[in-house]
């Protein structure tokens, strides 16, 4: 059975994620006011602003219980989401806004991403607050991470069109492929999402102009295993 609710936000619900060990969905406006949404009641259980621009990316983080945050500045934001807390502590190094998040557990590190005019992927140390590495990107962006923890890989996708695949453990970059596809339903070659099934080794990406490319990265070099299109404007 499908539930409607409304959100509360003033303008669009810009970014949404649910956090299935708290059984709330927490949800960014336009606005920079940030929701948080029990899942059974629906009823909004947390509000507060983070910034008065568009919240960009939402990560939850599980060992620290911690939700991380960014907006259309260079500020990483990161919340405390105990109960008897309210604590906020901020990341800052990045030159401009910061497009994707991503939480390392095993390594207990919190990785961002920057825009195409900042060109930074930045690691950092949860327990130290503190930037500990760093990586020049020059793929336009990281518009999304992806962290396979069973393989201590870090999958960046580029607003290019290109992946990039580093080891976190000797922090290098293995290797780069080319999700592209000139003429496929427009050319924004954008890397809008990432995902992993570890059971077949399959990474798959899908490009802001609709196409899905599916990946085997078992193998070195990666092999592209199949590439289709849907008549979409974005393929999410």
């Amino acid at each position: 059975n499908l539930k409607f609710f409304d959100s509360g936000h003033k303008g669009i619900v810009a970014v949404a994620l649910y956090v299935e060990a708290m059984n709330v969905i927490i949800t960014g406006g336009q606005e920079g006011t940030i929701k948080i949404w029990d899942i059974s009641t629906l009823l909004c259980v947390r509000s507060f602003e983070a910034n008065q621009t568009k919240i960009l990316a939402l990560k939850y983080i599980p060992h620290k219980n911690l939700l991380a945050v960014t907006c259309r500045d260079s500020i990483v934001r990161v919340y405390s989401l105990n109960k008897s807390e309210y604590q906020m502590w901020t990341l800052l190094g990045h030159r401009s806004s910061v497009l994707s998040l991503e939480c390392c557990v095993n390594l207990n590190c919190l990785l961002t991403g920057g825009s195409h005019t900042d060109k930074m992927i930045k690691i950092w140390n949860l327990d130290e607050k503190a930037l500990e590495f760093e990586w020049k990107d020059e793929n336009y962006g990281a518009s999304c991470l992806l962290y396979i923890e069973n393989l201590f890989r870090l999958i960046v996708g580029g607003g290019n069109g290109k992946i990039c695949v580093y080891d976190m453990l000797k922090k290098t970059l293995k290797e780069t492929m080319d999700s592209g596809q000139d003429g496929v339903l427009g050319n924004n070659k954008e890397i809008v999402t990432l995902a992993y099934e570890g059971e077949k080794d399959l990474l798959y990406s899908a490009n802001g102009n609709g196409t899905v490319n599916i990946w085997n990265i078992a193998r070195y070099p990666t092999v592209n295993v199949r590439r289709f299109s849907y008549n979409l404007k974005h393929a999410r």
